[in-house]
């Protein structure tokens, strides 16, 4: 088939009206110049009433599906860096989707942190691949997985120690600062650090352990991970991102070369923090936002926090979740 401008443009969503497919798990996506195939296992829309991911224990319907987009004039896939890092330690599956957008131009959208994909005109086709089936949501694959892997880096953490804290900050300053150095609008308010995108701990062994907000298992969600923060998060250094060293700032000199006592994931199926004990001190590592910095709603908050925001903060002392 000749893939000229006179390609179909794909304006219809025929097939995807049951489905409430953002939050939806990508099981593979199988692309090339001009064909995608994206197998999900999709939560129906007559069970998805809650708008999103079910929270623990709602019961639901799921059904995997595939989804053929053929003869497109062009399609880009475009994965992540922290796709790239879970395949090369062989977990199954790709991730959730956050958005999927079918535009007026015919150009289909489907996005996560797993990465991009972008499909321009052709045929859109839905497959059935299994019959309907009830899902306790807090039995769903991809969470339960994905926490218990946390949790294993989490009590790996106790009795070691932190040599090096460095921060990931997308700064919108032009121009941005030099390598290496912090962004120059203002990220120590206190008890509180704004690294915004996530924290990298190198301990004494010389291995990383990062912490970043992501999709993993829901919005907005901490995730914990092995492995530098630059390899599990694709940084164009022309985007504004800071990468640099806090070891000597606010409270991390009462934290850094000392023992980690303690290490807790706070959340109960969604883990939104990381709490570390050193020599009887706290440090949080939070996907929140404060209330009072913030103009952010306060839907999923309690008390003065925004809880699962899509930002990272570093509290110094106890507080109260």
């Amino acid at each position: 088939m000749d893939h000229d401008a006179t390609t179909p443009a794909l304006h219809a969503s025929e097939g995807l009206d049951g489905f409430e497919l953002q939050d939806s798990w990508i099981l593979s996506i199988s692309a090339d110049p001009h064909r995608a195939i994206v197998e999900i296992d999709a939560v129906l829309t007559d069970s998805a009433e809650h708008g999103g991911t079910p929270p623990a224990g709602l019961r639901y319907r799921a059904q995997v599906i595939e989804i053929r987009l053929d003869a497109a004039r062009y399609v880009t896939y475009l994965p992540s860096l922290a796709l790239l890092a879970r395949q090369a330690s062989h977990e199954r599956g790709v991730g959730n989707i956050d958005s999927f957008v079918i535009g007026d131009d015919g150009l289909v959208r489907i996005a996560g942190d797993w990465g991009e994909l972008d499909v321009d005109g052709g045929t859109l086709t839905v497959t059935p691949r299994s019959e309907p089936r009830e899902v306790d949501s807090a039995d769903r694959e991809w969470p339960s997985r994905a926490r218990a892997r946390m949790e294993e880096i989490r009590a790996s953490l106790v009795g070691q120690r932190v040599a090096v804290v460095r921060y990931l900050t997308l700064d919108s300053d032009d121009p941005p600062p030099p390598p290496g150095h912090p962004p120059r609008r203002r990220r120590d308010l206190g008890d509180w650090h704004w690294p915004g995108m996530g924290v990298e701990l190198t301990l004494e062994s010389e291995r990383k352990v990062s912490a970043l907000w992501g999709w993993e298992i829901d919005h907005h969600n901490i995730e914990l991970r092995d492995g530098p923060i630059r390899r599990l998060v694709s940084t164009s250094p022309d985007a504004g991102w800071c990468f640099w060293d806090a070891s000597s700032t606010g409270g991390w000199p009462d934290v850094v070369g000392k023992r980690i006592d303690e290490a807790v994931l706070i959340g109960d199926e969604l883990p939104f923090a990381l709490r570390l004990g050193v020599d009887g001190q706290a440090v949080t590592i939070a996907a929140v936002e404060p209330r009072e910095l913030t103009d952010a709603p306060t839907i999923n908050s309690r008390g003065d926090l925004i809880l699962g925001a899509d930002e990272v903060m570093v509290h110094f002392g106890d507080i109260d979740f």
